[in-house]
Protein backbone atom coordinates (compact mmCIF):
# COMPACT_ATOMS: atom_id res chain seq x y z
CA UNK A 1 0.00 0.00 0.00
CA UNK A 2 1.42 3.52 -1.04
CA UNK A 3 0.00 6.58 0.35
CA UNK A 4 0.60 9.96 -1.01
CA UNK A 5 0.27 12.91 1.40
CA UNK A 6 -0.49 16.56 0.68
CA UNK A 7 2.21 18.97 2.50
CA UNK A 8 -0.62 20.66 4.64
CA UNK A 9 -1.52 17.18 5.66
CA UNK A 10 1.99 15.55 6.71
CA UNK A 11 2.33 19.81 8.59
CA UNK A 12 -0.92 18.80 10.34
CA UNK A 13 0.28 14.92 11.43
CA UNK A 14 3.66 16.77 12.60
CA UNK A 15 1.63 18.73 13.96
CA UNK A 16 -0.82 16.74 16.35
CA UNK A 17 2.06 14.10 17.12
CA UNK A 18 4.03 17.57 18.73
CA UNK A 19 0.79 18.61 20.77
CA UNK A 20 0.36 14.99 21.83
CA UNK A 21 3.76 14.86 22.62
CA UNK A 22 3.48 18.23 24.90
CA UNK A 23 -0.07 16.35 26.62
CA UNK A 24 2.07 13.75 27.60
CA UNK A 25 4.96 15.71 28.92
CA UNK A 26 2.39 18.00 31.36
CA UNK A 27 0.80 14.84 32.68
CA UNK A 28 3.91 13.19 33.55
CA UNK A 29 5.13 16.59 34.68
CA UNK A 30 1.99 16.74 36.77
CA UNK A 31 0.75 19.91 35.41
CA UNK A 32 -2.68 18.21 33.39
CA UNK A 33 -4.16 15.50 35.31
CA UNK A 34 -4.32 12.59 33.62
CA UNK A 35 -7.90 11.45 33.42
CA UNK A 36 -11.40 13.87 32.59
CA UNK A 37 -14.61 13.06 34.05
CA UNK A 38 -17.22 12.31 31.82
CA UNK A 39 -18.45 15.55 31.82
CA UNK A 40 -15.76 17.17 31.03
CA UNK A 41 -14.97 14.44 28.38
CA UNK A 42 -18.30 15.42 27.01
CA UNK A 43 -17.85 19.41 26.83
CA UNK A 44 -14.45 18.54 25.74
CA UNK A 45 -15.18 16.25 22.75
CA UNK A 46 -18.71 15.89 22.35
CA UNK A 47 -20.97 13.57 24.25
CA UNK A 48 -21.88 11.21 21.15
CA UNK A 49 -18.64 11.18 20.11
CA UNK A 50 -17.53 9.84 23.26
CA UNK A 51 -20.48 7.46 23.89
CA UNK A 52 -19.15 6.17 20.16
CA UNK A 53 -16.19 5.11 21.00
CA UNK A 54 -17.12 3.44 24.11
CA UNK A 55 -19.50 1.70 22.49
CA UNK A 56 -16.59 0.85 19.77
CA UNK A 57 -14.11 -0.31 22.57
CA UNK A 58 -12.01 2.23 21.90
CA UNK A 59 -11.64 3.66 25.45
CA UNK A 60 -13.22 1.91 28.71
CA UNK A 61 -14.32 4.41 31.27
CA UNK A 62 -12.72 3.95 34.49
CA UNK A 63 -15.08 4.06 37.92
CA UNK A 64 -13.45 4.07 41.52
CA UNK A 65 -15.93 2.36 43.07
CA UNK A 66 -19.35 0.79 42.80
CA UNK A 67 -22.65 2.96 42.56
CA UNK A 68 -22.16 6.46 43.18
CA UNK A 69 -18.39 6.88 41.42
CA UNK A 70 -17.47 9.19 38.77
CA UNK A 71 -16.62 7.76 35.29
CA UNK A 72 -13.35 9.39 34.16
CA UNK A 73 -11.39 8.64 30.65
CA UNK A 74 -8.09 8.48 29.96
CA UNK A 75 -7.12 12.21 28.41
CA UNK A 76 -4.18 11.10 26.34
CA UNK A 77 -6.25 8.11 24.87
CA UNK A 78 -9.29 11.08 24.21
CA UNK A 79 -7.38 13.34 22.83
CA UNK A 80 -5.50 10.41 20.50
CA UNK A 81 -8.63 9.20 19.68
CA UNK A 82 -9.85 12.75 18.49
CA UNK A 83 -6.91 13.10 16.33
CA UNK A 84 -7.20 9.79 14.97
CA UNK A 85 -10.57 10.32 13.61
CA UNK A 86 -9.39 13.40 12.18
CA UNK A 87 -7.30 11.75 9.65
CA UNK A 88 -9.51 8.56 8.87
CA UNK A 89 -12.38 10.99 7.75
CA UNK A 90 -9.73 13.12 6.05
CA UNK A 91 -8.24 9.80 4.02
CA UNK A 92 -11.78 8.23 3.42
CA UNK A 93 -12.43 11.37 1.72
CA UNK A 94 -9.35 11.44 -0.61
CA UNK A 95 -10.34 7.86 -1.54
CA UNK A 96 -13.70 8.85 -2.51
CA UNK A 97 -11.99 12.08 -4.67
CA UNK A 98 -9.66 9.63 -6.51
CA UNK A 99 -11.87 6.36 -7.22
CA UNK A 100 -14.18 9.07 -8.72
Amino acid sequence: MHITLELYELSNLLTDAAELGAKQMAINSGLTPPFLSASQAYKTYGRKLVERWVEEKLITPCKDGDKNHNLRYDSMRLQALAKSSNRIAYFINLEKRHAA
